[in-house]
C-alpha cells in the first residue's frame, strides 16, 4: 500500500478539496473560524466537563504551526477517551479504522499530547494540531503469525505488518487515505510541512515513544517531502 494521493485545490473548504488559505486572515483566524465545524464530536454527555474545560483554557497565540501523528494504542473509541481523560490528554482529531474522521477539541486550543517532546525547536503541546489513528500500534510477536497487544489482546495476522524494526497493527488504506486528506487540508491553510512530525521524531529522550511508526506504510519523513511537493504546486497569492 502506498502513498495515497492528494487532490488537486478546487476552491472549496472541505477535506474532498482544497483551496489557498486568505492572506488576509491570520492562521489563528482561520482556524478558530472553523474549529467547532469541520468534524463531529465523538465524545458523550458525561465527557463534556472534561473536554468543555480544554476550551479556550491555552489558544494557539498565532494558530497552530504543526501536526504531530500518534496513534491511539487502542481500537475502541469509548475506551480511547477514557485513556485520554485519565491520563489529561486530548487529541484533536482521531482517525476510525473505517477513515471517520472524529474532532474532540477546536483547531484553536493547544492541548496536552506529546508529553515532553520538542520539534524544530518548539513545544509540540504549545504549537502543534495532533491527529491519532485508531490502532494498537506497536505488538509482541509471540510465534510465527500470533500477535499481541500492550493489553495482551489477539491480532489477527492479516492485519499485522512486520517493518522498521517491529511487528504493528497496520493502518487501514481509509485510515491513510484520511491522514493525508487532514494533513493535505492543514498544509494548504498555511502550516508549513516541515512541522509536521510523528511522536516518535518529537519525544524527549529519543526512543521514548514509537508511534506511529510502522503502521503506516510510509515514514513521517516522506509525507513532509510529499506534502512539500504538493505546496509548491500552488499558485502565488
Amino acid at each position: 500500500m502506498g502513498l495515497p494521493g492528494v487532490p488537486p485545490p478546487t476552491g472549496r473548504d472541505d477535506l474532498g478539496a482544497y483551496h489557498c488559505h486568505d492572506q488576509s486572515v491570520t492562521l489563528g483566524q482561520y482556524f478558530r473560524a472553523r474549529s467547532t465545524k469541520m468534524f463531529p464530536r465523538i465524545y458523550e454527555d458525561a465527557d463534556k466537563d472534561y473536554f468543555g474545560k480544554l476550551s479556550g483554557h491555552s489558544m494557539f497565540s498565532k494558530g497552530p504551526m504543526g501536526v504531530t501523528i500518534h496513534y491511539t494504542a487502542g481500537r475502541n473509541l469509548r475506551s480511547s477517551i477514557e485513556a485520554l481523560k485519565a491520563a489529561g490528554n486530548a487529541y484533536h482529531v482521531v482517525i476510525d479504522r473505517d477513515g471517520g474522521v472524529f474532532q474532540l477539541v477546536g483547531f484553536d486550543e493547544g492541548v496536552w499530547h506529546a508529553g515532553r517532546a520538542l520539534w524544530q525547536g518548539l513545544s509540540p503541546n504549545r504549537t502543534h494540531l495532533s491527529v491519532a489513528l485508531m490502532s494498537w500500534g506497536k505488538l509482541s510477536k509471540i510465534k510465527e503469525g500470533a500477535y499481541l497487544s500492550w493489553i495482551g489482546k489477539a491480532v489477527p495476522s492479516s492485519e499485522v505488518v512486520e517493518r522498521r524494526g517491529g511487528c504493528w497493527d497496520a493502518a487501514t488504506q481509509p485510515q491513510e487515505e484520511a491522514l493525508m486528506g487532514f494533513l493535505t487540508w492543514c498544509v494548504y491553510h498555511g502550516i508549513d510541512p516541515k512541522h509536521i512530525c510523528g511522536h516518535d521524531e518529537c519525544a524527549i529522550p529519543a526512543g521514548r515513544k514509537c508511534d506511529p511508526g510502522g503502521i503506516l506504510s510510509v515514514a513521517t519523513p516522506l509525507i513532509r517531502e510529499a506534502l512539500s511537493c504538493e505546496i509548491r504546486k500552488l499558485p502565488s497569492v
